[in-house]
């Protein structure tokens, strides 16, 4: 699993998935998410969806004010 802090934990038992991001493809993306409404008291800059590469590391964050970061 992946923390947030203490408060929010993204399960990784998902299966990977393929998805390009940036004209980079990646083959084994695990994509985590919670319901962005049960993150309160936080600023809207916690992400409420992951993709996380097994090889690379994070590659998409989805924050809660609808922004996204993607790695370059």
């Amino acid at each position: 699993d992946y923390s947030f802090g203490d408060y929010y934990s993204f399960p990784l038992n998902v299966p990977t998935q393929s998805m390009t991001v940036n004209n980079i493809n990646y083959n084994d993306i695990y994509s985590v998410s919670i319901d962005s409404n049960s993150i309160t008291n936080f600023s809207d800059k916690v992400p409420w969806k992951i993709e996380y590469s097994k090889s690379q590391g994070f590659v998409r964050f989805h924050l809660k004010n609808n922004n996204t970061w993607s790695r370059m």
